[in-house]
């Protein structure tokens, strides 16, 4: 029913200059491949009848050349009595010439330069990359198992003239990625599948089934075509994998479903990010907590920094369209969003208690599925509150500023340049001798709102962060 071709992770190949070496060569290769469906000795059709020829002329040549050249040795061999006057064989040489040993074994595999023939300049096979060699091989490994199942050239059974194709072919290949650049994992991935199935007749098909870690390989394969495997334990404590076909991740009947994912694939395929090979998972709105959060991970929470974190910088309004995605991953998730507080005419404004005010975060309704967003109750949601499955919810939430030495107020950030400023008062207050140019003048600025009420100052602030940070 189905034929099995397996291309493994070990194939071979190193850059070792070692003679002893137990590498194999790109030549050794080749003539495995020449040998089974190139060789004119293997079930020689008419179209090999020229090149068969033309060995045996080489063969008679060489084989004349070198008696010739033995003729004095075999003279001197007689003075010993051999061969004697009994009718003793003479000894002839004949020359024994198989193209295919002479592939395997002498000779070199060269890479030429476009204009070598005239310059003469060409490079042995260990000074090419890893990648490319890898390359090449996987592509004659292809070659090699598409021409056995269709039974085409010399992997044709000249006896059994039904020659069987059967109708599946299954080709597993391992880490293909081993040593390539981006561009070409992808260039792979694109054209593969097109060359195991050239020339398949219809009703016959090839599934090409690859294990990677290559997140550029995932993405250029899209969610249709990939199945992740999730490791797990059982009840038992004993280590497992849970095998998730993603292409039912996204509701398939559902119009703005097949949206998200058509966004979710665009947005992984740009960004090149490792979701899918993570430990755990930050979704921020901007780019300055995208540049700030490796930092604080480094200086403040050591230990994170031996995990597979990817962080994503997907925007305020966009965050919750990874949700099924990553639920069915199954990641530890943080999403830092902002509040965005709006006022009673639905316009934005600085975040302000007691005066009905409501948050226009939609990570609050589509991941934590808040039907009050009410200011007042969004702030006052404790932590346990914040989480879902294992993802958890961080906002901007009431914190203590002393713009006044010695008279600490209740300040509520807008957003998380706000928060950081705010947070760090006295540092920033502190250091604005230190900035030049913009900066400077926006530090300025903000100096000068200290002789504004707390209100309006937080409101200043607020404004002023926006130009330091964007």
């Amino acid at each position: 029913m189905f034929k099995v071709s397996i291309v493994p992770a070990q194939r071979g190949f190193d850059d070792s200059d070692d003679q002893s070496s137990t590498a194999t060569s790109l030549s050794q290769h080749l003539g495995s491949y020449y040998d089974k469906h190139i060789n004119p000795k293997t079930s020689p059709t008419p179209d090999d009848i020229t090149a068969l020829r033309q060995v045996e002329e080489l063969q008679c040549k060489f084989s004349t050349q070198l008696n010739e050249d033995f003729a004095d040795l075999m003279t001197e061999l007689s003075k010993l009595g051999y061969p004697s006057s009994h009718g003793d064989p003479s000894i002839t040489l004949k020359s024994e010439i198989d193209t295919s040993s002479i592939l395997k074994q002498n000779t070199t595999l060269l890479f030429s330069t476009q204009n070598a023939l005239q310059t003469g300049h060409e490079l042995p096979e260990r000074h090419n990359g890893l990648g490319y060699r890898n390359l090449i091989f996987i592509f004659f490994q292809l070659l090699k198992f598409r021409d056995e199942w269709l039974k085409k050239n010399k992997a044709k059974d000249p006896i059994n003239e039904n020659n069987i194709v059967e109708p599946i072919h299954l080709v597993l290949i391992e880490e293909p990625e081993a040593h390539l650049h981006s561009q070409a994992q992808q260039i792979f991935i694109r054209n593969s599948y097109t060359i195991l199935n050239s020339g398949a007749p219809d009703g016959f098909t090839t599934h090409l089934i690859i294990s990677t870690h290559s997140s550029y390989i995932a993405h250029e394969s899209g969610f249709d075509t990939l199945t992740y495997f999730k490791r797990k334990k059982t009840d038992d404590n004993y280590p497992c994998s849970e095998t998730i076909g993603l292409s039912k991740v996204f509701s398939e009947g559902d119009q703005d479903a097949k949206k998200t994912k058509k966004f979710v694939s665009r947005y992984l395929r740009v960004m090149h990010c490792d979701l899918f090979f993570a430990d755990a998972i930050i979704m921020v709105e901007g780019s300055a907590e995208r540049m700030l959060i490796p930092h604080f991970i480094i200086e403040k929470y050591p230990e994170l920094t031996s995990k597979y974190l990817s962080i994503l910088e997907v925007g305020g309004a966009y965050a919750h369209k990874f949700k099924p995605l990553i639920d069915a991953l199954g990641l530890p998730t943080l999403v830092i969003t902002d509040l965005d507080s709006k006022d009673t005419n639905n316009e934005k404004d600085r975040p302000k208690r007691g005066k009905n005010y409501t948050s226009n975060c939609d990570e609050l309704t589509h991941w934590l599925e808040l039907d009050n967003r009410d200011l007042d109750n969004v702030l006052d949601l404790d932590k346990e509150n914040k989480v879902v499955r294992k993802s958890r919810i961080a906002y901007q939430i009431e914190i203590d500023v002393e713009f006044d030495e010695g008279s600490p107020q209740k300040a509520i950030p807008y957003t998380f340049e706000d928060a950081l400023v705010l947070s760090n008062f006295n540092l920033f207050k502190s250091k604005s001798e230190d900035f030049i140019g913009m900066l400077k003048k926006c530090v300025m600025l903000h100096m000068r709102t200290l002789l504004i009420t707390p209100a309006k100052q937080c409101l200043m602030l607020c404004q002023v962060q926006r130009l330091l940070w964007h």
